[in-house]
């Protein structure tokens, strides 16, 4: 995750938890709108794995290679995002919840998959600056569903004004203009 919900509220100033079931829902759509419209993983090609054994299993939430040397090859405990390529149904970005020699534990819901696929696993690297961009983006996505054609957010103690013509997309342009230096040609 580009931030964690501690670090949001911390940007925004927030020390109540009435907000928190709301930002937690909205971290991994506004994560996705982000990295689409960066078209950007923001993977590091220095942390890699590849291998042609890896495993996919829904019920354990595991991402299993029986090679192993997942922790030896580059992988290590607060290594906490992942993204896979190359396999059949599970290429995304995950957030890691346990690390050993031969699996992830993600949080994210996984599809089955045993191919002999040469499946890489990456690790995600976000920039700092992100974070700020991030939290601004889940108040305005959290005011843009309760209120409609809204003028100001508010979010316990952060608050600012804007007119709906600064919106693209359902967030603010400055917001989008900052995230253009992160953006990807492809």
């Amino acid at each position: 995750m580009i931030a964690t919900l501690a670090e949001i509220k911390a940007i925004l100033g927030i020390t109540g938890t009435g907000s928190d079931t709301q930002i937690t829902a909205l971290m991994p759509i506004v994560q996705a709108d982000i990295l689409d419209y960066c078209n950007n993983d923001f993977s590091s090609c220095k942390l890699t794995y590849t291998a042609s054994d890896i495993t996919f299993t829904l019920s354990t939430l595991k991402i299993e290679s029986l090679t192993g040397g997942i922790t030896a090859d580059s992988f290590m405990e607060g290594s906490t995002d992942i993204v896979v390529y190359n396999s059949l149904f599970n290429d995304y970005h995950y957030t890691v919840a346990t690390i050993a020699d031969t699996y992830f534990t993600v949080d994210e819901s996984i599809t089955d998959e045993d191919s002999e696929r040469s499946i890489t696993i990456k690790t995600v690297f976000y920039p700092t600056a992100l974070k700020s961009i991030f939290a601004s983006m889940i108040t305005t996505k959290i005011n843009v569903n309760n209120t409609g054609g809204i003028k100001s957010k508010k979010l316990e103690t952060f608050s600012v004004e804007y007119s709906t013509d600064g919106m693209s997309g359902g967030y603010l342009k400055t917001d989008l203009q900052s995230l253009n230096k992160y953006r990807v040609i492809k």
